[in-house]
């Protein structure tokens, strides 16, 4: 009773013969954006690298904004200010590292390769290997 559940639903192919049902044939999970941003392992879109961009950026204005609010209201000299800033962002800065290093290794290279100088355009513009490459598989379930 319970298969006859799934040959409705459409999960099994019916075969005509009577045989054992077969299932259907596999399909690669497409992966959920922003599902893991503080992890260095596995490969990310351009789509959401470049919405980690501006969000980090924006987030960036609102802590500069608060922080000089702050300093403000407490009377905070600049280079207080400006280590406060500091702290306050590095969790930022952990977060773009890891989404750069994934979006390095869905190009087929190491997360290092984000430093070099002008590298950030290929990682914006550049495609992502298709299928799976040796930092896992392809983010857009192909």
């Amino acid at each position: 009773m319970a298969n006859q559940d799934y040959y409705q639903e459409g999960y099994y192919q019916q075969d005509p013969s009577g045989a054992q049902p077969t299932p259907p044939p596999f399909e690669p999970e497409k992966q959920k954006m922003f599902s893991n941003i503080f992890s260095f392992k596995g490969r990310i879109r351009r789509l959401e690298y470049g919405l980690t961009y501006i969000a980090i950026y924006a987030l960036s204005l609102v802590v500069g904004f608060v922080v000089g609010i702050i300093s403000g209201i407490y009377g905070l000299d600049e280079s207080s200010a400006t280590l406060l800033v500091y702290i306050a962002l590095l969790p930022l800065l952990y977060v773009q590292w890891a989404q750069g290093a994934k979006r390095c290794h869905d190009r087929g290279n190491s997360g290092w390769y984000q430093i070099i100088p002008f590298y950030i355009f290929v990682m914006f513009f550049g495609d992502g290997e298709s299928g799976e490459n040796e930092y896992g598989g392809n983010p857009k379930g192909e």
